[in-house]
């Protein structure tokens, strides 16, 4: 992150403060680095229990693979299996990311592009 120590606390403790003054959402681009990773660690640190979402292009996410395996089971009855997505061993680069796990929800933009090419799907 480019801000200094000092930056990042006030940071971390204006949107916590933020994010506790209402019933408030808070929208990124869901992926484990850059600001979308300072929301999130923020938001954990200071205990702010809000909605984080995270809309991310389903192409540049790593492990997306286990994600689209489990979304096919479900328990009797219908009810969907919860999923412990683990993305630790990774490292992030043009041709994806792992989401950061302090989001509470996610938006996956799927148009049929992988890797390098999927970045900025979930805009266009």
């Amino acid at each position: 992150c480019m801000l200094g120590p000092a930056q990042q606390a006030s940071f971390e403790r204006g949107l916590a403060s933020a994010a506790r003054a209402g019933n408030t959402w808070i929208i990124t681009g869901g992926m484990d680095a850059g600001v979308m990773r300072l929301v999130g660690k923020s938001l954990a640190d200071h205990s702010a229990s809000v909605k984080a979402i995270g809309i991310a292009p389903w192409g540049a996410i790593l492990g997306r693979e286990a994600l689209a395996r489990h979304s096919a089971i479900r328990r009797p009855g219908g009810k969907r299996v919860p999923f412990e997505y683990a993305c630790t061993h990774h490292q992030n680069s043009k041709e994806g990311a792992a989401l950061e796990s302090h989001h509470s929800h996610f938006v996956f933009v799927d148009d049929g592009s992988t890797e390098k090419d999927a970045w900025g799907s979930e805009i266009s």
